[in-house]
């Protein structure tokens, strides 16, 4: 359960005839689930075998098995590093005006939180990250160290952020969102795009915070 991107399209016609038409790896374990300890590998979306219409519920090892047909529907629909795969145990219908609420609301947040970094308030920058947050295994105080002495030696950040995407992570009980963008970051001696996955938290006082980021 949880939000991935395919990664790779595999040819079936290269692969043991138990994928059938093909395959989509997906990002697993991606930065939620490493956060959670969680382990493993080579969870694809994939076909079934020539002689098989479709497998029953929870045949697979881990992946999620179409019946050949729709798995080939999807081909013009995917292209791998940007198309979402969003697993979940059963979908929960909302109101758009609810949805589009939050989204807005996290947009003009993930909005600040460049304009704070590019102010070189630190500080600013620091307050959206929450006392929990980690990012590839740094905790916040780690991180904290590292920014201002970052900052330090700065006399200008640009930040751009391109095709943001949020979605609602699932499978968890707090209102959690992961915002994924192109982030272009320009500084007296870097230059560097990467893709950025951040997650945010809404707290029960209402305020945004990220707990989680990682780059890749």
């Amino acid at each position: 359960v949880g939000i991935y991107h395919v990664t790779e399209h595999l040819d079936g016609a290269k692969l043991p005839d138990l994928y059938g038409a093909g395959a989509y790896p997906v990002n697993y374990p991606n930065a939620w689930d490493r956060r959670l300890g969680r382990t493993g590998y080579g969870i694809w979306v994939h076909g079934v075998p020539s002689d098989t219409y479709s497998r029953v519920p929870l045949a697979s090892e881990g992946c999620v098995a179409l019946p050949n047909v729709d798995f080939e529907g999807l081909g013009p629909f995917i292209e791998p590093g940007v198309t979402p795969v969003v697993l979940v145990d059963a979908v929960q219908w909302v109101r758009e005006s609810d949805s589009d609420l939050l989204a807005a609301s996290l947009r003009n947040q993930i909005m600040t939180w460049r304009r704070d970094w590019e102010s070189l308030d630190t500080e600013a920058y620091l307050s959206h990250y929450a006392e929990d947050f980690t990012a590839d295994g740094m905790g916040r105080d780690a991180f904290v160290d590292h920014k201002r002495r970052v900052n330090q030696a700065r006399s200008f950040v640009q930040v751009e952020i391109n095709d943001l995407e949020l979605y609602r992570y699932p499978g968890v009980e707090e209102l959690l969102f992961v915002a994924r963008f192109r982030q272009h970051y320009i500084s007296d001696d870097l230059l560097r795009e990467a893709t950025k996955s951040q997650y945010w938290r809404l707290t029960s006082e209402g305020r945004w915070e990220i707990v989680e980021e990682a780059s890749g």
